[in-house]
C-alpha cells in the first residue's frame, strides 16, 4: 500500500541544530537532537490521559563533555609552535583537532556532533546512547533513577579517555626532541587515537559492542553488559580488543559504519571520506572480537563523502545501500560476500540528508531540498530493479529544508527535522528549526497493537501514541475492531493490559469527540454478537452505551 503522511504537529527546537544527519530515534522512543549548545533528547511519552492531539513529550538535555584528546596525548604545542617553519606553523594553528587551545587564543567550543542509539536489549530498559564530540570524545550516556524517582541522562563512560590512556603506554618520551620532530609525532598520535565515527553491534546474549573507528582507520571495540535492574545498577564498559588495519583494501578516514548480522555471520560496512566502502568480516565471542579479513565493495575514490549505510534483506538477498551526495548506490549480495549487482539512484535537488527502511523493499529517500521519493527494491533478471514516486509531505519547503528523517520502531510515526531556507534571514525566524510529525496512514496501529507477538506493549509505544493522536484528530472512536474472545478469563495478560488502556483511552478523549454514532458502537458490539437491546425501539440503552464506548473493542 503506498504512503500517507497525515500531519499531527511541529515542535519547536529551543536553539540552531549542527546541520544534516542531527537527528536519531531510538526503539524506546527517544529522540537526539544534536544542537550548537547542547545534546537535546526528547522522550515520546505514550499517555492515555492526555486529551490534546500533539505527543506527550518529556525533555532532557546533555552538555559536551569538557574531555580535549589533544591535551591529553603528552605534547603541548604551545611550547614550541613559535619554533615551527611557516608552512607547519599555519598548519598548526588552523587545525582545531592539533591545536584546541592557543596561548592568547580562544579556545575551542566543546560541542556534540553525533549520537547514535543502542539496541534495545532489555525490553524494560531504555536504549543507551553514545555521542561523539568536536573535541575527539566517545561518551556512553544512559538514562538514571535515583531514589527518589528522579530521571536523567548522564554519561557512565568515556571511551576516549579510556582508550588514550591504554595508548599511552607504548608513546615514548619527547621532551627532547626537536619542534619539527615533536609536531611530527603530536599529529602521529592524534592521527592514531582521533574518533572519527562508531556504530553499535546487534544484540549478543545479554551484551552489545561500540565499534569505534579513529582516525587511522583502526577500530577499538568495547563490550557493553546491561544490567538487569536500572534503577540500583549502570551498564558495565570494558575493552575488547582493537584491529589495525593492515589489509591492502583497508581504508582510513572511516566516516559512517553499518554493522549486520546476517546468517550467523557478522559483517561490518565501513565508508570513507573519499567515497570508498570496506566490508569487514568478524567474528565475536564473550572476550574478544576477531577480524577474518576484509573486501573492498566500492574502490572509486571519488572524494564526495560517504553519510550513510544502511542494510535490507528481501527474498534472501542483501542490499547494501550507501548515500553519498545526491546519489544512492545499492549493492546486491548473495550471502553478503560476492558483489552480483550496483545500482545508483540519483536523487538530485543538493544531497540525501535521510534514508530509512519502511518495509522490507521499500525506502523513503529525504533530499535537502525537501522532495521525498519512495523506493521499491527488486530483483529481475539478475538485475537490481528500483521503482519510485514522489511522496507528497505537507510542510512548506518554500521556507523549510530537510536536514534529517527519522520514523518509529513499528512506522507508524514519521518525524521530519527542518531549517530555515530563505536567501535572509530575520531576528523572529533565523533559528526556526523544527519537528513535524506525521502519522503513517498506510498503516493501521489497531491491528498492529491486536496481532502483536511480542505481548510487550512498552515495544509498541508508537501504535499507542498514532492511535491516540488518530482518534482526537478525526473526533471518531474507531469501530473497525476484530472481535476478541470475551471470556476475560482466558485472555493472557497482555490482551487484559490493552482492554484496560483502550477503555481508560476512550474515557479520556469521550469529551473532546465531537459526535459519536451510538447505533453504530451498539451493532458493532452487541448485535454482531447475537445479543439483543432491552430497548425495543433500538435506541441504544444506558448499558449498551457505556460498554460501547469503554470497551468498544
Amino acid at each position: 500500500m503506498p504512503l500517507d503522511l497525515k500531519f499531527i504537529e511541529d515542535i519547536d527546537l529551543p536553539c540552531k541544530v549542527l546541520g544534516t544527519y542531527s537527528c536519531e530515534l531510538s526503539k524506546s522512543g527517544c529522540i537526539s537532537i544534536t544542537t550548537c549548545s547542547s545534546l537535546y533528547i526528547y522522550q515520546i511519552q505514550p499517555l492515555r490521559e492526555n486529551s490534546s492531539p500533539s505527543l506527550a513529550i518529556k525533555k532532557f538535555s546533555i552538555f559536551p563533555p569538557n574531555f580535549m584528546l589533544t591535551l591529553n596525548v603528552g605534547i603541548d604545542i604551545n611550547s614550541f609552535l613559535n619554533e615551527l617553519p611557516q608552512q607547519n606553523f599555519y598548519e598548526g594553528i588552523l587545525s582545531t583537532q592539533l591545536s584546541p587551545i592557543l596561548t592568547g587564543g580562544n579556545p575551542v567550543e566543546p560541542k556534540i556532533i553525533k549520537s547514535i542509539w543502542s539496541p534495545q536489549i532489555i525490553n524494560d530498559y531504555d536504549c543507551l546512547l553514545a555521542t561523539l564530540s568536536n573535541t575527539g570524545s566517545v561518551q556512553i550516556v544512559t538514562k538514571t533513577i535515583d531514589n527518589t524517582f528522579h530521571e536523567e541522562f548522564s554519561s557512565i563512560f568515556d571511551v576516549s579517555q579510556k582508550y588514550v590512556e591504554m595508548c599511552r603506554e607504548t608513546w615514548q618520551c619527547c621532551t627532547e626532541m626537536k619542534p619539527l620532530e615533536q609536531f611530527n609525532e603530536l599529529k602521529r598520535r592524534i592521527h592514531e587515537t582521533f574518533p572519527t565515527t562508531f556504530t553499535w553491534s546487534d544484540q549478543v546474549d545479554d551484551y552489545c559492542i561500540l565499534i569505534v573507528a579513529h582516525a587511522c582507520g583502526d577500530l577499538s571495540f568495547w563490550k557493553v553488559n546491561i544490567p538487569k535492574s536500572k534503577e540500583f545498577e549502570l551498564p558495565i564498559v570494558t575493552f575488547m580488543n582493537v584491529f589495525n588495519t593492515k589489509f591492502d583494501t583497508s581504508i582510513v578516514d572511516i566516516t559512517a559504519m553499518k554493522f549486520v548480522s546476517v546468517g550467523g555471520k557478522a559483517l561490518l560496512f565501513a565508508g570513507n571520506s573519499k567515497g570508498q566502502v570496506n566490508c569487514i568480516k568478524l567474528s565475536i565471542n564473550n572476550e574478544q572480537v576477531i577480524v577474518n579479513g576484509d573486501l573492498l565493495l566500492w574502490p572509486q575514490a571519488d572524494e564526495i563523502s560517504v553519510k550513510d549505510i544502511k542494510f535490507l534483506t528481501y527474498q534472501e538477498k542483501g542490499y547494501i545501500l550507501i548515500v553519498k551526495g545526491s546519489d544512492l548506490i545499492i549493492l546486491m549480495y548473495e550471502d553478503t560476500t560476492e558483489s552480483f549487482d550496483s545500482y545508483v539512484f540519483h536523487a538530485g535537488n543538493i544531497a540525501i540528508t535521510a534514508l530509512e527502511i519502511i518495509e522490507d523493499n521499500k525506502l523513503l529517500v529525504v533530499s535537502f531540498s525537501g522532495a521525498t521519493k519512495e523506493l521499491i527494491i527488486g530483483y529481475e533478471n539478475s538485475k537490481i530493479n528500483v521503482k519510485w514516486r514522489h511522496l507528497y509531505v505537507s510542510i512548506n519547503w518554500y521556507i523549510h529544508q530537510a536536514l534529517n528523517f527519522v520514523s518509529s520502531v513499528n512506522r507508524v510515526l514519521f518525524i521530519f527535522l527542518t531549517g530555515p531556507c530563505k536567501t535572509a534571514e530575520t531576528k523572529d525566524d533565523k533559528d526556526f528549526n523544527k519537528l513535524v510529525v506525521f502519522i503513517n496512514t498506510s498503516k493501521d496501529p489497531l491491528q498492529i497493537l491486536l496481532h502483536n507477538t511480542t505481548n510487550n506493549l512498552k515495544s509498541h509505544w508508537d501504535c499507542l501514541e498514532a492511535l491516540r493522536c488518530h482518534i482526537l484528530l478525526d473526533k471518531q472512536l474507531p469501530t473497525n475492531v476484530q472481535n476478541l474472545e470475551k471470556d476475560y478469563d482466558n485472555m493472557s495478560l497482555y490482551q487484559l493490559r490493552l482492554l484496560i488502556w483502550f477503555s481508560k483511552l476512550s474515557e479520556t478523549i469521550y469529551e473532546q469527540t465531537g459526535n459519536i454514532d451510538d447505533m453504530k458502537i451498539r451493532k458493532n458490539n452487541w448485535c454482531q454478537q447475537g445479543l439483543t437491546c432491552c430497548n425495543p425501539e433500538g435506541a441504544p440503552c444506558d448499558r449498551e452505551r457505556n460498554v460501547g464506548i469503554l470497551m468498544h473493542i
